[in-house]
């Protein structure tokens, strides 16, 4: 079975990230790196190659720390680019403003209906396929 991706998963909560891995049940096989703390995501993530999807929480402990992650994320020439959702609780304005920066593909509050994100996932997923192909096809 070929593998469609690898889909870094950053949350705090196993419940959270098992609920994630459910979604993808719908959409394709992925391998999932799954990242509970701090402490893991900066151990692993000079080493990061070709991740598909990053889906995490900005509250990751607390908003700020999230928030570094995220930078570290883009200023990480392997997952510049590579398209972050988040899911999270944290429904504070600033925080999200401050997320978007990132460029963050999408920003989803929990609890959120799971066809919320597996639609998110779906179109994400759907936008890179065509970065891939190149510019030249056009499907209006």
């Amino acid at each position: 079975m070929s593998l469609d991706g690898t889909v870094l998963l950053i949350d705090y909560f196993e419940y959270e990230r098992e609920k994630t891995k459910i979604i993808f049940d719908n959409i394709g096989e992925y391998d999932f790196i799954e990242v509970e703390n701090l402490k893991k995501f900066y151990s692993i993530f000079k080493d990061l190659d070709s991740i598909t999807l990053i889906i995490m929480d900005i509250a990751f402990p607390v908003e700020k720390e999230g928030l570094e992650v995220l930078s570290a994320i883009r200023n990480n020439s392997r997952t510049a680019n590579t398209p972050v959702i988040i899911a999270t609780k944290s429904d504070n304005p600033g925080y999200r403003h401050a997320a978007l920066k990132f460029k963050v593909s999408d920003y989803i509050l929990k609890p959120y209906p799971t066809k919320r994100l597996e639609n998110s996932v779906r179109s994400v997923l759907k936008i890179c396929q065509r970065f891939r192909e190149g510019h030249h096809h056009h499907h209006h």
